[in-house]
C-alpha cells in the first residue's frame, strides 16, 4: 500500500486565499504571519512540529514566483530570521538569490537572527 502524500500546510492554503479574491502578495503576507504566529497546526490528524512548519513554509511553491514587494515587508524579514536560526530546512541557492533580490531584507534577517 502506497502511503498518501502529506499535504503542505501553506501551499494548500495559498490557492484557497487567492481563489477568494486575495492578491498573491496579500496571500503570501497572510501565510507569513500564520507561520510567524507559531501556533500549533494540524494537517489532517497529524500535528505539525516547528520543524514541519519550517519545512512546509520554505518549500511552498509560491516562493518560486514571489514579488520583490514581499521581500520589503517586516514579516518576511522576521520569517527569514527564523529560517536562518533553524538547521533542518535548506533551500539551495535561496540566500544567493536574496543577496541579489533583497539585500536589505537579508541584512535585517541576519541582524534579527543574531547568527
Amino acid at each position: 500500500m502506497i502511503p498518501e502524500p502529506i499535504p503542505n500546510l501553506y501551499q494548500d492554503r495559498f490557492p484557497r486565499l487567492t481563489e477568494n479574491g486575495e492578491l498573491m502578495t496579500d496571500a503570501i503576507i497572510k501565510l507569513t504571519h500564520r507561520y510567524l504566529d507559531g501556533k500549533p497546526a494540524k494537517v489532517g490528524k497529524r500535528s505539525l512540529s516547528a520543524a514541519d512548519r519550517d519545512l512546509d513554509f520554505w518549500n511552498a511553491i509560491f516562493w518560486e514566483d514571489v514579488s520583490n514587494e514581499i521581500f520589503e515587508t517586516e514579516a518576511f524579514a522576521l520569517a527569514l530570521a527564523r529560517y536562518l536560526q533553524q538547521n533542518k530546512v535548506t533551500r539551495p541557492g535561496w540566500l544567493q538569490n536574496l543577496v541579489v533580490r533583497a539585500p536589505v531584507a537579508l541584512r535585517r534577517a541576519i541582524r534579527y537572527s543574531q547568527v
